[in-house]
């Protein structure tokens, strides 16, 4: 077991929020964000080594002073009916063996402190998904669920200016490659919708979806999508 407690809190009832880095780190903004908001207090790790290479090296004197990794940090926060649990990973494992090992280091620790896990998901266009920014939109509503699920308020406008902030930028690069000369029909069309979305209603996914996608899940984390021989 590599994860290293500074304390051991005294949780009553607790849930787990975990955010890592990933697609316009969706996740990882709105767990920081709602821990933030929360004063939540760090009470431990998950040791790096073995998971990570060292993304700094500190040199003193020319000899190596330290080594930098990326941390993965829990967080509790105390409330009157059930308490938090915050886990905020800088950085997923590049390999998917050693990202499955740390999905099971952080449910080892769920499981014996009995907190409860819930999957929450925000979608972020296909085509923003390469892209070198965040996506605020999308954690703004996973914590609107958040929030309404645990029942606590969260102010959310700082969240919110950032998303005008990214949605203006997107415009702008959509506008300026609808209006590219040598742009083909079919992209310029492809642009034209981006831009100018169709909304449609979402209703609740069928058991037979659900199983589909906890199926696609396991294989994601295991490592065998796209390994098939």
């Amino acid at each position: 077991m590599s994860v290293k407690l500074y304390r051991e809190p005294e949780l009553k009832r607790p849930i787990m929020l975990c955010g890592w880095s990933g697609i316009a780190n969706v996740g990882l903004a709105a767990v920081n964000t709602m821990r933030r908001l929360m004063r939540a207090e760090e009470f431990g790790q998950i040791e790096p080594l073995g998971y990570f290479d060292p993304t700094q090296v500190v040199i003193a004197n020319g000899l190596i002073e330290d080594l930098r990794f990326p941390t993965t940090r829990f967080f509790s926060h105390r409330r009157q009916d059930r308490d938090l649990v915050f886990v905020i990973g800088e950085q997923q494992p590049e390999d998917p063996e050693k990202a499955y090992e740390m999905a099971g280091e952080v449910l080892d620790v769920a499981q014996n402190r009995d907190l409860e896990a819930v999957c929450l998901l925000g979608e972020v266009p296909y085509y923003l998904q390469g892209a070198p920014w965040p996506y605020p939109k999308a954690s703004i509503a996973v914590l609107e669920v958040l929030g309404s699920l645990l029942r606590v308020p969260l102010d959310l406008s700082g969240l919110h200016d950032s998303a005008a902030r990214v949605e203006a930028n997107i415009d702008q690069v959509l506008e300026t490659l609808a209006g590219a000369e040598e742009l083909p029909e079919r992209v310029r069309e492809e642009m034209d919708s981006l831009r100018h979305p169709h909304h449609v209603d979402l209703g609740p996914i069928t058991e037979a979806e659900k199983h589909e996608m906890l199926d696609h899940l396991d294989e994601l984390f295991r490592g065998e999508v796209g390994n098939e021989s």
